[in-house]
């Protein structure tokens, strides 16, 4: 079952995907090797959706960061999909199936795949928070 926090934090990330600039998203990396570390990616960089809810103050007082070497970065040292499962309290195989794109090799994968635009992703996690919502 969704939890209320983790419900409300990606649907805020949603609706911050759907006003972000086409040339600053990037869901094949967590951020763009050209970052040069400032939290809030004024750098001009490129992101995932991972990436730019590290910028958001909600995912921030939950600890989540992007650390010295790409990688995400959560309070207890998870990286990667863990540390955003822990921040949103949801198994870290659902945080793959969220954060992660699909390869395009199995037919019954319908993550967006790493081309996928800010929007398209947006619409991918508020696809599954409907689901959850209707399993629970």
């Amino acid at each position: 079952m969704l939890n209320e926090t983790a419900k409300s934090l990606l649907t805020e990330l949603a609706d911050f995907l759907d006003t972000l600039p086409p040339e600053r998203f990037d869901y094949g990396h967590w951020v763009g090797r050209d970052w040069k570390g400032a939290p809030d990616l004024s750098c001009g960089t490129t992101a995932c959706a991972a990436g730019w809810a590290t910028t958001l103050p909600s995912f921030r007082e939950r600890g989540l960061r992007l650390g010295p070497k790409h990688h995400m970065v959560a309070t207890k040292d998870e990286l990667g999909s863990a540390a955003i499962a822990q921040v949103l309290g949801i198994d870290v195989t659902d945080a793959r199936y969220l954060f992660l794109p699909g390869t395009g090799l199995d037919p019954t994968d319908d993550r967006p795949s790493e081309y996928a635009t800010a929007s398209e992703v947006a619409a991918h996690i508020r696809r599954w928070v409907a689901r959850q919502e209707e399993t629970a």
